[in-house]
This record gives C-alpha cells, sequence and structure tokens, in this order.
C-alpha cells in the first residue's frame, strides 16, 4: 500500500513498514538533528532494518510538499529473501545505507556509485571462530573481526 506525507511529517519507523520506496516527492535522512542525506523517486528506506532486525539508521522526515511512499510489507519481503538465489543482494543494498548513514560527509561517493560499489563486492557470513581469508576491502556490517 501507499504512505503519503505533507512536508514536515516524520516517516515512522514501525516494523509493520517494512521496506518504502519513494514514488514521488524528497526525504530527509535526518540525524542528530542534522540532515545528512537526501532520498527521492525509486530509493528506498528500511532496508538495513529488514536485513538486520535492528532499528533504522537515521529519522526519514518528508521535505517536499507531498511525498509518496510504497509501503512493502514484512511478510512480503520475507517471502522475497527466501526466493531470491542470491540472498547477498540485500545485504549488500543495506550496507548502502549502513554506509551512508553512518559515514555521512566521508565519502564523496554519489548514492548510485556507492550502490554499484555494494553490489559488486562479496558478502561472506562466517560462524563464530571461524578464520576467513578476505583480500579485498572489508565492511564489517555486524560483529567484530580480528
Amino acid at each position: 500500500h501507499h504512505g503519503c506525507y505533507k512536508e514536515g511529517d516524520v516517516i515512522r519507523d514501525q516494523s509493520s513498514q517494512g521496506l518504502q520506496i519513494i514514488l514521488s516527492g524528497t526525504v530527509d535522512i535526518m540525524k542528530q538533528g542534522e540532515c545528512i542525506e537526501v532520498l527521492s523517486i525509486s530509493d528506498f528506506m528500511g532496508m538495513w532494518r529488514l536485513c538486520s532486525g535492528k532499528s533504522n539508521l537515521g529519522e526519514a522526515v518528508a521535505s517536499s510538499k507531498i511525498t509518496i511512499c510504497l509501503n512493502i510489507s514484512p511478510e512480503v519481503c520475507r517471502e522475497l529473501f527466501a526466493s531470491n538465489t542470491d540472498s547477498t543482494t540485500f545485504w549488500k543494498l543495506a550496507a548502502v545505507e549502513a554506509i551512508r548513514y553512518n559515514c555521512a560527509g566521508e565519502f564523496k561517493f554519489s548514492r548510485n556509485d556507492l550502490i554499484r560499489l555494494c553490489l559488486c563486492g562479496r558478502v561472506y557470513t562466517p560462524s563464530f571462530g571461524k578464520a576467513v581469508q578476505i583480500q579485498d576491502p572489508t565492511l564489517v556490517l555486524e560483529g567484530s573481526v580480528k
């Protein structure tokens, strides 16, 4: 279903929202009262929350007169995750959110360049204590590495 928001409306971080794709308008992603990114048509929100089960990395605020988002339910997202033969794609897209929100201002990549960069990467999901030899630059999304 669709969500329609007026300028200044906070797009709530509710688990019932699942994934949101912006159909029209713009959304400011706020972190500690500062706008760290502006999203627009075809950008998505909530991938990190869906993959990691954790809360969103920033607060989404409608910044155009009217913003319309397509809300994809968590149930549909779980079916997509389960049916996707390459489920690492979802984690790669979640990495885009993690990088943009946690490293705002540190990267000069556009969102689209960062998406392309993350989609080219590899995803490792080792079990605790298992050694994995990594030769490429690595972004650790959860846990820690020695």
